[in-house]
């Protein structure tokens, strides 16, 4: 690094070293990571579950509008559609982790375009090799939640930036205010990035062509024709409720000052919110796979250290360089985050998706920065053990999350193709074989009726047991509840009981083999076994 504050290219051999690795072997590696999560891993995470239940349950019914449907962001069609399409498409629920796979691999693509236009070809190359491999990078988006569709929108709104506000009257504004119009429908933590390129527009007015900032105006504007018709017929109960909550008393929380943190947790490799929401969880899965939580410290120091330096570096190039890049960039996500950190509500990791690929170019800046002002050779050995360690993190919480088992106790994998398996194995059993789903789907007063459908008019009474852990501060039983429920299985009966209580009789029963023997041999025999040794049996 010059005295500048400057990274550049040839320095050390390592860097030499690393010009010769391909992007696409990179791209290649990364997306096999991801492949293994979505396939292998089912795409389970324990704090998607709930959402990706709703857009699946709401998919159905492309018109209804409620809270029930949009009670986390800004109403909007786009993501029922997306799950409608990608359900119908594959005729499975396996078809929204695909489409999440799929947008997983755009935005590796619109990284290195991202990288490629900001940084020169040792950081890119950094970047890229983290983003591969980074834990939070690879669960960010295996599963169907509505903050990873802001990963690559945000990506490809923030490459149209650099060139609008760098090149006069540019048509790229249209894409770039109509990306931007689009967020909203998937987060609202993007409103108050749309406040920051409100006043970057103002800031640079002159080089702007404002029939084509008009023309994305309207482009953007046009989405919001249908929620504010069907929003009408409901006497604007969400819009209301959205200008009802603006109103109410801001009050301080200290999870706001998360704001101040969670740029820097995003990147550090822990693995932590992927494998439960209890401490307890996190020393299971550390033992298991570090034999001790604190061997996890050891790979997230060297993560913690070069995203401060990458900060006062992206810093120093912004302030002291005067890098228009940087600048840009810089202004971007500080004001994005301090208008959060302003309303003084809590503060979560996901929101730092409307910063994403800034973020992980700090990081790449600060690796590549701190082997060009130190020139150590031992640092190679470092950036190789920090590949190696969120490699193997992602691994890790991969196979924690296809088997979380611990001991004795068995539990369901938060995954939705998981709880098919179970509702393929009841319709299966009872000779009820779903077939494609119909391209039109029936509305409905209640959206939870919208079902699969099968080739069958028969319904099933059936009661079921769990005997199985029940892990979760969620309540996981009434979303399997609410995910079998439909016009061919219902129920007089629903248990769910602590492991090691005494088997509840019922008509199939969720458990372990191990624990059949509590179940007498000649009243229930196995139906069907799923990925982690939970088993369904069924009386005789």
């Amino acid at each position: 690094m010059d005295s500048s504050g400057n990274v550049s290219n040839g320095k050390i051999g390592f860097f030499s070293g690393l010009k010769k690795i391909d992007i696409p072997l990179i791209i290649l590696l990364a997306v096999v990571l991801r492949a293994v999560r979505v396939f292998w891993g089912l795409g389970a995470c324990p704090f998607t579950l709930i959402d990706e239940t709703d857009a699946y349950i709401f998919s159905f019914n492309l018109f209804h509008f409620s809270h029930a449907s949009f009670f986390t962001k800004l109403p909007g069609p786009f993501e029922n559609l997306a799950g409608f399409l990608s359900v119908h498409a594959f005729g499975s629920v396996a078809g929204m982790y695909i489409l999440s796979f799929l947008l997983q691999i755009l935005t590796l693509i619109l990284l290195y375009l991202f990288l490629k236009k900001i940084a020169d070809g040792t950081i890119v190359r950094i970047g890229l090799l983290v983003y591969a491999v980074h834990p939070w990078a690879v669960g960010y988006g295996s599963s169907f939640w509505n903050p990873y569709f802001i990963i690559p929108l945000i990506t490809g709104a923030l490459i149209l930036m650099l060139d609008i506000f760098d090149t006069k009257r540019s048509w790229k504004i249209v894409p770039f205010i109509f990306l931007f119009g689009c967020m909203p429908f998937f987060h609202g933590i993007s409103l108050f990035a749309g406040v920051a390129v409100v006043l970057l527009c103002i800031i640079y007015r002159p080089r702007l062509h404002w029939q084509w900032l008009a023309a994305g105006v309207l482009a953007a504007a046009a989405l919001y024709i249908p929620f504010i018709y069907f929003d009408a017929q409901k006497g604007y109960m969400i819009i209301g409720g959205y200008f009802h909550q603006a109103k109410t008393a801001v009050q301080f929380t200290v999870e706001s000052l998360k704001g101040l943190t969670n740029p820097f947790i995003v990147l550090f490799p822990d693995g932590s919110r992927f494998v439960g929401h209890t401490m307890t969880q996190y020393t299971e899965f550390a033992k298991r796979f570090f034999l001790h939580p604190s061997v996890v410290i050891i790979g997230v120091v060297p993560y913690a250290l070069a995203a401060i330096y990458g900060c006062y570096l992206f810093c120093r190039r912004a302030f002291v360089m005067k890098s228009r890049v940087d600048q840009l960039l810089l202004f971007f996500a500080i004001f994005t985050s301090a208008l959060f950190l302003l309303t003084f509500r809590p503060n979560e990791e996901r929101y730092m998706v409307i910063i994403w690929p800034i973020l992980f170019y700090m990081l790449a800046l600060g690796i590549a920065g701190a082997f060009q002002r130190w020139r150590a050779p031992w640092l190679r050995g470092v950036f190789i053990f920090m590949l190696v360690f969120a490699a193997y993190m992602s691994v890790a919480v991969i196979a924690y999350q296809r088997n979380p088992n611990n001991g004795s106790a068995y539990r369901i994998v938060p995954s939705l193709m998981y709880f098919e398996k179970i509702e393929d194995t009841i319709l299966r059993h009872y000779d009820i074989r779903p077939v494609h789903l119909p391209r039109i789907y029936p509305q409905s007063s209640d959206a939870m009726t919208a079902r699969r459908y099968t080739n069958s008019s028969r319904s099933v009474n059936v009661s079921i047991s769990f005997d199985v852990d029940k892990q979760d501060i969620f309540d996981w039983d009434n979303r399997l509840r609410n995910w079998l429920f439909s016009k061919y299985i219902s129920y007089n009966q629903w248990v769910c009981q602590p492991a090691g209580s005494a088997a509840v009789r019922a008509d199939v029963v969720i458990t372990s083999r191990e624990r059949m023997a509590l179940f007498a041999a000649k009243d229930y025999v196995e139906i069907g076994k799923l990925p982690n040794g939970v088993v369904l049996i069924k009386e005789r």
